[in-house]
């Protein structure tokens, strides 16, 4: 897909999902949440890092802390809203990057399996502080900033209003939006806090 393309198609989406909002924000109920998490680096490729026995875990790690706005949106069960995201890379790398991603959030009534509570995809726009080590010794260079999507899962915990979350938290040039051609890959775990 063509950079023209992509970006025609991202705008689309983005304005479809801003407009269903829009039509049902006078009967949503809003939530907040904090969501602290910690991640570690891989040196694959984001369809990789989700195959278990294809993760290369590199000697770099991430925490951080994401404060999230949900909107109810069209159906019961599906959110959206910005997530605030800072994040303090330590090993390879020592750098502060922050996010900002629109995150579409979908919590099913009924669930396959108990624990699963709910699925999440955000995408929006990634500052890195310093040019990140682990992209440079991966692609050869980088750039500040980068696209930033994430996938989520969310499992629920015996207290209400908490929540396990596993993301695979991703930077990259958005297949050429950015002219560096880049990115990076962690797999994270963390805690959320809806309020």
């Amino acid at each position: 897909m063509t950079s023209r393309k992509w970006q025609s198609s991202a705008a689309v989406a983005f304005g479809l999902a801003l407009s269903l909002a829009a039509s049902e924000a006078a009967m949503a109920t809003e939530r907040w949440s904090l969501t602290g998490f910690a991640g570690v680096m891989t040196d694959n490729v984001w369809e990789d890092s989700l195959q278990p026995w294809k993760v290369e875990f590199i000697e770099s790690g991430l925490i951080g802390v994401g404060l999230g706005y949900s909107l109810p949106i069209w159906r019961e069960g599906l959110s959206i809203g910005p997530e605030l995201q800072a994040v303090k890379h330590f090993g390879r790398q020592s750098h502060l990057e922050f996010n900002l991603p629109v995150v579409v959030r979908y919590r099913p009534r009924r669930h396959r399996f108990a624990a699963l509570e709910g699925y999440a995809f955000g995408i929006g726009l990634s500052y890195a502080s310093e040019i990140p080590q682990t992209e440079i010794d991966r692609d050869g260079a980088s750039s500040h900033f980068l696209a930033y999507w994430m996938a989520e899962l969310e499992f629920s915990l015996p207290r209400e209003g908490l929540s396990l979350v596993a993301r695979l938290h991703h930077r990259s040039d958005a297949y050429g939006l950015f002219a560096t051609d880049s990115g990076a890959n962690a797999l994270v775990i963390g805690l959320r806090n809806e309020f």
